[in-house]
């Protein structure tokens, strides 16, 4: 039914906290508020991940197991005082896991959890009754702290890239719109240009007027009578011509 890791976990859980009139489903629905908490601290350390096969919904991590097969080892009372700093250490690891949520918690919510480090050898415990952490839970602790640290700044810089990035995109977008708006200005600017060029061409002078200016040309360009009459002539045979060319082209010539 349960897993080997769940298994020894559950046998880790009651070390702490003993129940011998349930077995271990009742268990874990007897204790499920203070096993949570449990997995939030060990978590924070990187001793637990999620798992959801798991009874438990999550599972010991490599380097848990690895404390769990040596803890027998690791020397759980001390002959010394626990130093202030140590006692402290305590202190920020509650408020670095649980925040302010820690304050929420009925009485007694933490004493797994902190039995399941003493268990584990990560703590330290005068006879006197002085609880500490030890150099391994330091250690875990700093390295747990300044992990979530460089990732929080990892992703400070780059929502600042990103950012930064947006900000460049928009500047692009706002010159390339304004120099689509001064060449559409200069292209509209060129027709009008080109418009008034058109219109400022001279026209054709009509017929009549030509021929009025030819018979004046030879009138002042000839001298006898006879050439004069000759040119009126000649102008009078060009414009018939003209004319009938006129008339008889198609309306799109005409025009």
């Amino acid at each position: 039914m349960f897993g080997k890791n769940a298994r020894r976990l559950i046998a880790l859980f009651r070390e702490v906290v003993r129940a011998d009139d349930c077995d271990s489903m009742q268990y874990l629905n007897r204790y499920a508020s203070e096993i949570e908490v449990t997995r939030q601290l060990l978590e924070y350390l990187y001793l637990a991940e999620a798992d959801k096969r798991s009874h438990l919904g999550w599972r010991p991590t490599r380097l848990l197991l690895e404390i769990m097969n040596q803890r027998k080892k690791l020397k759980l009372w001390s002959d010394k005082p626990v130093p202030r700093e140590d006692r402290l250490i305590i202190e920020l690891l509650c408020d670095a896991a649980f925040g302010d949520a820690r304050h929420t918690y009925p009485g007694g919510s933490f004493r797994l959890a902190f039995g399941v480090l003493y268990r584990l050898g990560l703590m330290q415990l005068t006879r006197e009754g002085d609880v500490g952490a030890n150099q391994h839970l330091l250690r875990l602790f700093a390295d747990a702290h300044y992990s979530r640290w460089s990732v929080s700044v990892t992703r400070q810089a780059l929502r600042e890239t990103v950012s930064a990035w947006e900000e460049l995109r928009r500047e692009e977008l706002r010159l390339w719109g304004e120099i689509q708006e001064e060449l559409w200005e200069e292209a509209v600017a060129e027709e009008l240009r080109a418009k008034e060029r058109l219109s400022a061409k001279p026209r054709s002078r009509p017929l009549p007027t030509l021929v009025k200016e030819r018979r004046h040309l030879a009138s002042t360009t000839f001298g006898s009578p006879r050439c004069r009459q000759r040119a009126v002539a000649d102008d009078d045979i060009q414009a018939s011509k003209i004319s009938s060319a006129r008339e008889s082209a198609p309306d799109d010539h005409r025009h």
